[in-house]
């Protein structure tokens, strides 16, 4: 009986040492000291501080998440270390919870593989200049707080389909209805998974008995609706119904009327933005899976072969083969993921045409998980399109495919029509050479980034470590210190909430960034009229390229005439040279004239 608790708690403490030792690498390099992280700390803090969401802060996803972290603000203390530890802890809670869902559908091993490999490629590594693209300090708390929340609601939803017990059924409506208050796109996927889970179990119920069924509807029903219902009624009470409602459900809305998802950024996300590069590198990459993979299944048709001649022969073909395949398209490493929406359709597919297999045996409630979770993480790779990856969004929406693909694969592909001798480990040293292909550019890449951020921000729990940028956020700490009284209201343009957070000078408007994104998303119009009602003492102008959105400067590209309002109602520290800011330069400090100029109309 010990020698079985060793082995069942094995995988598991293996788990949590990797997760230490990824975490300890990477400590302290995980927000980025501009860009998008200022705001998911500001939020809630300022919410902690007595504000209401959507009323005082413009927003354009959910109320869970900020909610969430302005309760751990009350409770704890508004630091970025009490950020760093809720995460650690929901991102631990996350990938416990996978390993036990994937050990449920293929083996332990298996489910370790999976798991490991998203703890060192998504976990807390970084692979690009700006940062966020992790769990312990993400771009949106929506979208991690949202996937842990859908992968509870379907092992939840796993747990009704086994017992058939009205608790589980509760708790998955709950959490699904706390899915809807994050992010639409991670809603949508979780929504799904569930539903695989759920709809046969309900037909099958009222195929039996018509009550039995339209009980589980009406409780799955009345516990989705309820978190909808306390979030539109508790704001409700401090705005119009209407207003309450678009606000809790603004990333649906903004969804449906492609606010966003027409600009050129998104587009690019969608590897949209070039379709034949997107479709050159996509079928390359699935080319070097199907070598990869198809050779050991060729060759295990040779029976009498050695396993030593199989893994030579097998080596030699897959290796020239990606060579000749770089020679027809150079291969872009870091698009190695493109191939896996292919591969979880092909999964999907397989299990419906060998449903039969699984009808009226104990291996039905499994051949549904494992169906819901393939739908889960299919759906969430919609939003990378043609370009999956593990860049940017990627460390979350494709982590639970890595995990899946890898965990499914191990367990099931060399079981699969195994031929001779060698045949299962041969089929294993295929999938380690996919996981190697993969994981080497990005670990490397990962220690690049990582070499990159020695600069200190902050103090005490509040401190990081930042890249250069991260000087010239240090000098305009210690200019604002000298030059700003403790009450002044400061305002960064056109991003910078990091700042104002670790500055304490606060934002005295609605709006915290002036980017093209939320310029789209709010009004330009909008947000002047904002700044006009309460002007902020102090705006510090930052040197940021949004050359991404196609408009690269602010006052001069995009947002003219909130520049003209800042050249108006505000004079330069130092010598006036208009908006620009040079990169030399870094920022420039700009204080509230006692008189306003008159804007210029021209």
């Amino acid at each position: 009986m010990l020698l079985s608790l060793r082995r069942q708690f094995l995988w598991p403490a293996l788990l949590c040492l990797q997760l230490a030792v990824v975490w300890l690498w990477t400590q302290g390099t995980w927000p980025d000291v501009l860009i998008d992280f200022g705001r998911e700390w500001d939020v809630p803090l300022r919410l902690a501080q007595g504000e209401v969401l959507y009323r005082d802060i413009a927003y354009f996803n959910g109320p869970a998440s900020p909610q969430w972290n302005a309760l751990l603000f009350r409770l704890f203390d508004s630091t970025l270390r009490t950020l760093v530890w809720s995460n650690t802890l929901l991102l631990g809670l996350l990938l416990g919870l996978l390993y036990f869902l994937l050990k449920r559908i293929t083996d332990p091993v298996a489910a370790f593989v999976g798991v490991s490999a998203v703890i060192w490629l998504c976990a807390c590594t970084q692979y690009l200049e700006v940062g966020n693209a992790n769990w312990i300090c993400p771009y949106s708390h929506e979208v991690t707080h949202g996937l842990l929340l859908s992968l509870c609601a379907i092992a939840a939803a796993d747990a009704y389909r086994r017992t058939e017990r009205k608790r589980w059924l509760i708790g998955a409506g709950v959490l699904c209805g706390l899915v809807v208050l994050t992010k639409c796109e991670v809603a949508l996927a979780g929504l799904a998974g569930v539903l695989v889970l759920l709809c046969p179990l309900v037909v099958q119920q009222f195929r039996s008995s018509n009550r039995v069924g339209s009980t589980t509807m009406l409780l799955v029903g009345f516990s989705f609706l309820m978190p909808l219902t306390v979030a539109v009624a508790g704001y409700a009470t401090v705005m119009p119904l209407q207003d309450a409602i678009v606000s809790v459900f603004g990333s649906w809305v903004h969804a449906m009327q492609g606010t966003v998802t027409r600009s050129p950024f998104y587009l690019a996300v969608l590897g949209i933005d070039n379709v034949p590069l997107s479709l050159r590198q996509l079928l390359g990459w699935s080319a070097v899976y199907a070598l990869a993979l198809g050779m050991p299944v060729f060759l295990s048709r040779r029976r009498q072969m050695s396993g030593t001649r199989k893994l030579l022969i097998c080596s030699a073909v897959v290796v020239i083969g990606f060579y000749l395949l770089q020679s027809w398209v150079p291969l872009d490493f870091y698009s190695s993921p493109r191939p896996w929406p292919v591969l979880l359709l092909l999964i999907g597919g397989g299990l419906l045409l060998n449903w039969k297999q699984f009808a009226g045996t104990g291996q039905q409630d499994v051949a549904w998980l494992t169906l819901s979770l393939v739908v889960w993480a299919g759906l969430l790779l919609l939003k990378l399109g043609l370009f999956c990856r593990l860049l940017q969004y990627g460390f979350a929406l494709a982590a639970p495919a890595l995990a899946l693909l890898t965990a499914l694969s191990w367990h099931w592909f060399p079981r699969w029509n195994v031929g001779g001798a060698g045949d299962a480990a041969l089929r294993r040293g295929a999938i380690l050479f996919l996981l190697l292909l993969i994981a080497v550019p990005h670990l490397g890449q990962a220690a690049r980034m990582r070499s990159r951020h020695t600069v200190p921000v902050g103090k005490g729990p509040n401190q990081f470590l930042a890249d250069e940028r991260g000087r010239t956020v240090n000098t305009i700490l210690a200019t604002l210190s000298d030059s700003l009284q403790p009450a002044d209201s400061l305002l960064c343009l056109p991003e910078g909430v990091m700042i104002n957070v670790l500055s304490r000078h606060p934002v005295p408007g609605r709006f915290l960034n002036f980017v093209p994104v939320d310029l789209k998303l709010f009004g330009e119009q909008a947000m002047l009229e904002d700044l006009r009602r309460a002007p902020p003492d102090w705006i510090v102008l930052l040197q940021r390229d949004t050359s991404e959105y196609r408009f690269a400067t602010f006052g001069v590209d995009y947002a003219m005439s909130l520049g003209d309002w800042v050249q108006a109602a505000y004079e330069p520290v130092g010598e006036d040279l208009g908006l620009i800011v040079t990169r030399e330069q870094g920022f420039r400090l700009f204080r509230r004239r006692a008189v306003p100029l008159p804007i210029n109309s021209n």
